[in-house]
């Protein structure tokens, strides 16, 4: 971890947090948040930092937590308790891979019917295009709020447009309303009580082992990736085998250094 000169989130300094195991260069977004410090008290007068985790972040800590006698976010609850820390946004997510609750038609129906109701209708919102239903993304409640769900074609964002895969996430803010630590322990149900029909789809869809969404999401994010090389510089590689060039010597000619950024692998899937 480095010192940066850049505020955040209304503080004055901050420094991204990095894996000590993996090159940012080879590793895409190899990121896993930042702390960032100064000029915020709490009201005790005392000082206070934040520590943000991206999505990349909660990924390698839940590969890291299936592995045998490994309980990351347990140890991470209790640091939390211990330094009396309080959560100001949570994102808790599920994964249907095979679209098998129906996908974003079937929640716009699910809405209608009061499936997002606890007091009263949420406003809602959309993205994508909901002409020919193609990378579509669902919103119900509004983040000034303190709560937002999202329901979207994640296949579709990876760029693959016939993939059924949707996921369900919920967006909680420490806004009128106190987000309690042992939240990070049971996501499930913190998801799941944001929204009677969210409790349907945790009933109906069984949860993924994490290596198995980390595996599909590399492996449709390769099929795009090879595609579109495929369409830009397939000609190209024709050519070149016609002016007599061998395999090894396209390929050595094509080949940089690193990884794309959407080929992220969390650094606990990395060998030492």
């Amino acid at each position: 971890m480095f010192i940066r000169d850049r505020s955040k989130n209304g503080y004055v300094d901050s420094a991204p947090i990095l894996s000590p195991s993996v090159d940012p260069l080879s590793n895409g977004k190899a990121s896993l948040g930042y702390v960032a410090w100064g000029g915020n008290q709490n009201v005790f007068g005392q000082d206070t930092l934040c520590v943000y985790l991206t999505g990349a972040a909660c990924e390698h800590l839940n590969l890291l937590d299936s592995y045998p006698g490994c309980d990351v976010w347990q140890t991470l609850y209790w640091a939390l308790l211990k330094h009396g820390a309080k959560i100001t946004r949570l994102d808790c997510a599920h994964d249907d891979l095979e679209g098998s609750m129906g996908g974003i038609d079937t929640a716009v129906a699910a809405y209608h019917e009061g499936g997002f109701t606890l007091r009263r209708p949420p406003s809602v919102n959309q993205q994508g295009d909901w002409i020919n239903g193609h990378s579509r993304t669902f919103y119900i409640g509004k983040r000034e709020n303190g709560k937002l769900v999202r329901i979207y074609e994640k296949g579709h964002q990876l760029g693959v447009d016939d993939s059924p895969w949707v996921r369900y996430e919920v967006e909680l803010h420490s806004r009128d309303r106190v987000i309690p630590l042992g939240a990070i322990l049971r996501p499930a149900e913190t998801l799941a009580g944001s929204a009677p029909y969210l409790a349907d789809v945790l009933a109906s869809v069984k949860p993924v082992p994490v290596k198995t969404t980390i595996k599909h999401r590399i492996r449709l994010t390769v099929d795009k990736l090879v595609a579109t090389c495929s369409v830009s510089y397939g000609r190209l590689v024709n050519v070149m085998v016609g002016i007599g060039m061998t395999s090894d010597q396209i390929v050595s000619s094509l080949r940089r250094d690193g990884m794309p950024s959407r080929l992220y692998v969390p650094p606990s899937a990395v060998p030492a």
